[in-house]
């Protein structure tokens, strides 16, 4: 009986992998950018206390919605790849 030449083995990457990839620099502006809307977020909701909704609010939470998810599959994909 001959012996397999390869074993895939699940490899679990260790947390310098994972930021390693992370590193990348589309991650990074991601999450800079995020960081930027959910400050111009809380500007917009202090402004809807006061009875004023800016025009470009919705847009601001679809743009974060869309880059959380982003970033969440990223995060995901790099702990899960082999």
């Amino acid at each position: 009986m001959e012996r397999p030449t390869e074993i895939n083995a699940q490899h679990h990457r260790s947390s310098e992998e994972i930021r390693e990839r992370l590193s990348a620099s589309r991650v990074q502006q991601d999450v800079k950018e995020l960081g930027e809307l959910c400050a111009a977020v809380t500007t917009d909701m202090e402004s809807l206390k006061q009875g004023l909704l800016p025009k470009d609010a919705g847009e601001r939470l679809k743009r974060m919605e869309k880059l959380s998810k982003r970033m969440r599959d990223n995060l995901t994909r790099a702990s899960t790849e082999n």
